[in-house]
């Protein structure tokens, strides 16, 4: 039995056929997936992982930041900017 190296769990599904079980489908996880079922390189779903999880982060920041910059262009023009206007 193999282990998923994302989530660490037997990446397949298996089927009696008679004379023993066979391996049918990878079925872990997404990124087992990638690399078992559709046969892509471990790199290749490495990159791909941190790819996904990098713009899943931008995607929610950015509006985040245009939300804070719209209000601190609407703020009453003499307050002063503190640390915790800053959204980083």
């Amino acid at each position: 039995m193999e282990k998923c190296p994302f989530c660490g769990l037997d990446p397949f599904e298996y089927v009696d056929i008679g004379i023993g079980k066979q391996a049918v489908a990878a079925n872990c996880c997404e990124y087992g997936y990638l690399l078992y079922g559709r046969g892509w390189s471990y790199r290749k779903v490495w990159w791909f992982r941190l790819y996904s999880e990098t713009m899943q982060h931008f995607w929610v920041t950015i509006p985040r930041l245009i939300r804070r910059a719209a209000d601190l262009r609407h703020a009453p023009s003499g307050k002063q900017v503190t640390e915790d206007d800053i959204p980083f």
